[in-house]
């Protein structure tokens, strides 16, 4: 489906089309079949205004580097639709992210495995009871994240903040210097207001890009800024596993239903325990170490490029 169809679609013409093409992506007949059906039922008690609102936020998505607030019913949509993607989870360490979250604002590091990974954290939090802080993530997404009909309906879904693409990673396109420069400073912005405004938490895949072959790679340096945004951060630790085998690199039109492991490890405070740059190096190696070996960064990797 492209995303030129979003303007020749009306409320109701949005529920019909939506739970065929969300189930669509399920490799297996009979997951696929239970989607549709768990996805119809729901979409059928949304009133058309509801549905209009998320018709509108889909329409608009990624067209500045700002924050997109999660549309109420996307969020209920995402969570549903994963109850057949997610066949068992479980989410250790779940009391350092709360504790950190009550104490202040909060920024997440994350090793990156698929596009499935914020969605899969977004739900798997909320299923552990802790649905006001899953409420409260705010994913930092690249452009391709918005390009794409079915990466476009899930980030409407969570709430997002658009960061450019590092111009390092070589799969990107080439901008200047210059608009580089300005894009990533409203995105900081953007990302610090929502922090301190709205208590939002941030999560951040500092590899910048999902890994290629399993293994962690390094961390962008420039990370580092959204580190020192605001002041009192506490950073937190996680990794996911699973992601990769629900919806892999080579085959990200296809989810094959599976288990997801997130792990939450105590946090390092920027200042307490270091500068943002000497936090974000001292995450790598204890992100890395926690991964299992398939997982962990390659000998040699450096932890910052």
């Amino acid at each position: 489906m492209d995303i030129s169809i979003l303007n020749q679609l009306d409320a109701s013409t949005l529920r019909q089309v939506l739970p065929g093409y969300l189930s669509s992506y399920f490799a297996n007949n009979e997951a696929s079949a239970a989607n549709r059906a768990r996805l119809t039922k729901l979409v059928a008690a949304w009133r058309d205004t509801e549905t209009e609102a998320l018709l509108q936020t889909l329409s608009i998505l990624g067209e500045e580097m700002r924050l997109y607030p999660a549309d109420p019913c996307g969020r209920s949509l995402s969570r549903s639709w994963s109850r057949d993607a997610i066949t068992s989870w479980n989410a250790d360490g779940l009391e350092h992210l709360k504790a950190a979250s009550d104490a202040g604002p909060v920024i997440i590091l994350c090793n990156h495995l698929s596009y499935y990974d914020a969605t899969a954290t977004d739900a798997v939090i909320a299923w552990a009871g802790h649905q006001d802080i899953a409420d409260r993530l705010l994913f930092a997404a690249g452009p391709k994240v918005y390009k794409h009909m079915f990466r476009r309906v899930a980030a409407g879904c969570l709430n997002t903040v658009k960061v450019p693409q590092s111009t390092r990673l070589a799969h990107t396109e080439r901008v200047s210097m210059r608009d580089l420069a300005r894009q990533a400073t409203s995105s900081l912005q953007a990302a610090a207001q929502g922090m301190t405004k709205d208590r939002l938490i941030l999560l951040l895949y500092p590899e910048g890009s999902r890994t290629r072959d399993g293994h962690m790679g390094s961390f962008l340096k420039g990370v580092h800024r959204y580190l020192s945004s605001v002041d009192g951060i506490a950073v937190v630790p996680m990794t996911v596993e699973g992601t990769d085998l629900l919806m892999s690199v080579d085959n990200d039109e296809r989810i094959v239903p599976g288990a997801i492991h997130l792990s939450f490890m105590p946090p390092l405070h920027v200042g307490p325990d270091g500068a943002s740059r000497d936090i974000l190096g001292k995450l790598h190696g204890r992100i890395g170490a926690a991964l299992p070996p398939n997982h962990r960064p390659q000998p040699g990797t450096p932890a910052l490029v």
